[in-house]
């Protein structure tokens, strides 16, 4: 502790909380624990019974070489970049990839149209009271949502009628008539199960 508090002070910091010096010597402990089992390890592997100095020098490198790597400097990295950059991309192949219909079948463009507002001065309060009153008498007349007549006559037996109808391959089921319906549902009565 008292070693920590003597590094604080060599580095300008006269005044700290204790937590921190806890926590510095928290981290010195586990770092130093990690070098020496890793010192530990190297001497294992080369046969010897006790830790030398040489396996903690070999292990001190090892760890500054996984955690406290240099950095390459900014004007390297700029012309690595730019030597990489002028390089085009790769032209994109025309049948690649999902291709989208046109824009108006995308779904991508607003469908609304904005009315004609006058224009607000952002000094008169009035001018937007009134405003704010004409949008909210436009937006109460606006025309409720109503189902379109299509969906209200609706008739799955049609629909699949008319796609089974369009088959050319006569091979292919077709839906049944009501009265063809019927026969099959008799035909199921005369099993007991």
């Amino acid at each position: 502790m008292e070693l920590m508090n003597q590094m604080c002070k060599e580095a300008g910091i006269q005044e700290c909380q204790p937590q921190l010096l806890l926590q510095m010597c928290d981290m010195a402990y586990s770092l130093t624990k990690n070098v020496l089992v890793e010192a530990r390890s190297v001497a294992d592997f080369s046969g010897k019974k006790f830790v030398e100095k040489s396996d903690v020098d070999f292990a001190l490198k090892t760890f500054n070489e996984k955690y406290c790597k240099d950095r390459p400097p900014i004007a390297l990295m700029n012309d690595l970049a730019q030597e990489k950059n002028s390089q085009p991309l790769p032209q994109i192949r025309q049948n690649y990839g999902l291709r989208l219909p046109n824009d108006r079948f995308c779904q991508l463009q607003s469908n609304f149209v904005y009315d004609d507002l006058p224009s607000t001065s952002n000094n008169n309060e009035d001018e937007d009271d009134e405003l704010r009153q004409q949008n909210i008498q436009t937006s109460e007349n606006l025309p409720k949502r109503q189902k379109p007549e299509s969906s209200t006559n609706f008739n799955p037996d049609l629909v699949a009628n008319l796609l089974m109808g369009r088959t050319n391959n006569d091979s292919r089921k077709r839906a049944f008539n009501d009265e063809e319906k019927e026969d099959k549902t008799e035909d199921f009565d005369d099993y007991d199960c």
